[in-house]
């Protein structure tokens, strides 16, 4: 079934008296649109949602694994001897997003993200310098680095 179609009989208006004339019947009924392939919102939203509830369960268990590595960083520092004002920082900031997302919802997830990502490019270029300015290392390591 189709929105709309002409059909090239003869004697059908379709502007032609024989079937084979009627060539702009044969194009609109070859490019007309099928009854059923527009979706509704609600369907295209249905057929969406198994996909947005896959980006969604991706960005949980990405959102996991960067905890576990960042906690298990700050971990390596410590237990290396080799933690420094920038580890300490390291910590608040991941604390302060855990209590973002904590205190305001998910919706501060976004802002959290890209404050880690500016966070994380920022660190790659200021550790050495911040971590020279305020070497904090003497007093936050129980255990002394092997050299």
């Amino acid at each position: 079934m189709h929105l709309m179609s002409i059909s090239g009989r003869t004697g059908d208006n379709g502007g032609g008296g024989s079937g084979d004339g009627n060539k702009l019947g044969k194009l609109i009924s070859t490019i007309s649109i099928p009854v059923g392939t527009m979706q509704t919102g609600f369907e295209t939203a249905n057929v969406l949602k198994a996909g947005l509830k896959d980006i969604a369960i991706g960005a949980k268990v990405l959102g996991k694994a960067s905890d576990i590595l960042a906690v298990a960083s700050i971990g390596h520092d410590f237990a290396t001897g080799t933690a420094n004002t920038s580890t300490l920082l390291n910590g608040f900031v991941l604390v302060g997003g855990a209590v973002a997302i904590g205190v305001i919802g998910v919706a501060a997830a976004p802002w959290v993200a890209g404050f880690g990502v500016v966070y994380g490019i920022g660190s790659l270029i200021f550790e050495k310098p911040l971590n020279n300015a305020f070497d904090m290392s003497g007093s936050i390591n129980f255990i002394k680095p092997s050299n």
